[in-house]
């Protein structure tokens, strides 16, 4: 059984014209799964980091040692209350292609790191905070640059080149 859940008005255009359907109540779920969801509404602010594994062209990290920086780094951080922040995020492992600062094409192993803003945290906040955890990751892992995008409500607003500098 498949279920859709749509948190809001819903518009559909088709060949035979548009419909809409404007939800009144709490969701309900029918059938038999899921037995239980909770509904968190949509994430003001998201983070992606992209990060590479390699420190030029050798292999050197990977994604459970990238994992232990990120949750030391983030567990720290606070939020507009002053209130410690979860390290939740999402690791999304791929390959991919960095064009390096000599030029050269790096083909590597990555990954994305997806970090929701649900814990407090005002857009400048969560923007300090993200920009704090890619530069300590571009110094721990080596990194001349990490990759970081921020988006408000799902539309990518910023996108970052964040280095460490000693």
């Amino acid at each position: 059984m498949k279920l859709k859940v749509q948190n809001g008005p819903f518009v559909h255009k088709g060949v035979g014209g548009a419909a809409s359907f404007k939800p009144k109540g709490k969701p309900v779920v029918y059938g038999r799964n899921p037995a239980k969801f909770q509904t968190w509404g949509v994430a003001d602010n998201a983070a992606r980091m992209f990060v590479g594994f390699n420190v030029g062209h050798e292999p050197t990290w990977d994604v459970d040692y990238l994992a232990k920086t990120f949750r030391t780094v983030r567990a720290t951080q606070k939020n507009d209350a002053g209130k410690k922040i979860p390290p939740d995020s999402s690791f999304v492992l791929q390959k991919g292609f960095y064009t390096a600062n000599d030029g050269s094409l790096v083909y590597e192993n990555s990954v994305q790191v997806i970090v929701l803003s649900i814990f407090g945290e005002s857009l400048g906040k969560f923007s300090e905070n993200m920009i704090d955890v890619a530069g300590h990751i571009a110094h721990e892992l080596k990194q001349e640059t990490v990759i970081l995008e921020i988006q408000a409500k799902g539309v990518p607003i910023e996108v970052f080149g964040v280095s460490w500098q000693d």
